[in-house]
């Protein structure tokens, strides 16, 4: 047995275990979930040497000795926002997270955009908020696309999107699109007196 630390990505703290040298990185990842409860399989990324712990070679082929330092890293994922602007979250690995924790990193970075008024999908499916990290089955590296709510309305051979929140009410609605319709009224009331 070989006596192993993993490093916290907060810096402060650190794991340690017995680890048999022939162990492959799903083992460790499993003995660390077992140990510290930290998630398995998609919210682990365990560093050695600058480089991702696989679950190719064993402890040994990899050099991983007596005494080895290894680093949990965050879960990191790459977000596509509805402007098409590329963010990085990072998020702690822990599997009972809900997907809504991206929402609210998202919105840190994108103070623009509304809690509320975002859509995560995953792989073509909606995430609901209250999935947790697992259940999203989202890994390192994944990408997220961001929707916002919307809704299209048509009037008089017209139609227009309006970014709503599933909070809204219809009453909210109709005032977005009554100074909508009004607007183009009047413009089109100003082209036609002008000519």
């Amino acid at each position: 047995m070989i006596q192993l630390s993993f490093h916290h990505w907060d810096g402060k703290t650190v794991y340690s275990c017995d680890a048999d040298p022939t162990w492959y990185a799903d083992d460790l990842r499993d003995k660390l979930e077992a140990q510290e409860g930290i998630g398995t399989e998609c919210l682990q990324r365990l560093m050695f040497n600058g480089e991702e712990v696989d679950d190719v070679e064993t402890l040994k082929e990899m050099g991983v000795g007596d005494q080895a330092k290894l680093y949990l890293e965050k879960l990191s994922i790459t977000v596509v926002l509805p402007t098409k602007k590329v963010v990085r979250v990072k998020l702690a690995p822990n599997a009972a997270h809900p997907a809504k924790k991206i929402k609210k990193a998202v919105t840190k970075k994108e103070s623009t955009l509304s809690l509320e008024s975002l859509i995560l999908r995953y792989d073509g499916n909606e995430l609901s908020d209250n999935m947790t990290m697992t259940e999203c089955e989202l890994s390192h590296e994944d990408t997220v696309v961001v929707d916002l709510y919307s809704v299209q309305v048509a009037f008089q051979g017209e139609a227009w999107v309006f970014q709503v929140n599933p909070k809204d009410t219809v009453e909210s609605l109709k005032k977005q699109v009554f100074a909508k319709v009004r607007k183009n009224i009047l413009e089109t009331h100003e082209i036609l007196t002008s000519d």
